[in-house]
């Protein structure tokens, strides 16, 4: 419902090189990154009655990102640039809302939420940028653009918020206790990365 990752939005190299706005075509270029402790990934949702918070285990992400992409003048387009991310891995504080979200999940036929960040582009400041990213859940892709910060300092840190309705992925949030608690159907995507150079 992840992202990041997403999500994903891991790919913002040219704030590594620290280079000026890029005015003609290079590419492809191939990149990795690993993403480090104390990063964060959660997703926030609110009932009739109060909110919940479901945090993923970044420990699992023990992989590099690899990233395959194109430059054209202040546009980065993306071949390849996908993060996935294991349902049950996310704790939401308890046995009967971890059971809850998985099942709204549709966990059983679709264990993971992927994340691919297609485009990200900026204007004048490159530590503010706009990113394209494709979410899929439960078998169905929605792409949605999302604001990004970015600071570069000993790692890439990238952060922001996306908002997303879970019924554009035709699913259904529960109702507790004869209907009396109701979930809401919008939900926070909210993310911060921090992402160092593989290799």
């Amino acid at each position: 419902m992840k992202t990041i990752s997403l999500i994903l939005l891991l790919t913002f190299s040219f704030l590594l090189k620290e280079k000026a706005p890029i005015e003609t075509f290079m590419g492809p270029i191939s990149e990795a990154y690993l993403i480090m402790p104390g990063s964060k990934l959660t997703i926030v949702g609110s009932t009739n009655i109060n909110d919940f918070e479901c945090k993923f285990d970044i420990a699992e992400l023990t992989e590099p990102v690899v990233i395959d992409y194109n430059e054209n003048n202040q546009v980065l387009k993306f071949s390849k640039a996908a993060l996935k991310l294991r349902n049950k891995s996310f704790d939401c504080g308890s046995r009967p809302i971890n059971k809850d979200f998985l099942s709204l999940l549709k966990t059983e036929n679709y264990p993971e939420i992927t994340l691919k960040l297609k485009e990200i582009f900026w204007k004048n400041d490159p530590t503010k940028v706009n990113a394209v990213a494709e979410i899929e859940i439960a078998g169905i892709r929605k792409t949605y653009n999302v604001n990004v910060k970015a600071s570069n300092e000993n790692n890439l840190v990238v952060s922001g918020l996306l908002k997303l309705n879970i019924e554009d992925f035709n699913l259904k949030a529960p109702k507790k206790v004869l209907g009396l608690i109701v979930v809401e159907k919008i939900i926070d995507i909210k993310f911060i990365l921090n992402l160092s150079p593989y290799g």
